[in-house]
């Protein structure tokens, strides 16, 4: 389980909706951290270099699909794998 920083002021409904019909699916945090943090399972067949690439990329696209301007870069890959 990999715990990230939310961005400020994404619409997580949205953004959720949009990597889900991409096949993937992220948490929100819980209790009082629910809109502070993205909770990132990686097990089994996601704890793939190339699964992970496709993580990344689909982030990407959902964050430009809900208007975001926030690109994620090789560092959270890195923290990832």
């Amino acid at each position: 389980m990999t715990t990230i920083l939310a961005p400020n002021g994404i619409q997580w409904e949205h953004f959720n909706r949009a990597m889900f019909t991409r096949g993937y699916e992220i948490s929100r945090g819980l209790g009082g951290l629910s809109d502070r943090v993205w909770r990132i399972s990686l097990f089994g067949q996601m704890a793939d270099a190339r699964e992970i690439d496709g993580l990344l990329g689909a982030i990407n696209e959902s964050m430009e699909e809900s208007k975001f301007p926030l690109k994620i870069d090789k560092t959270l890959y890195y923290m990832l794998i």
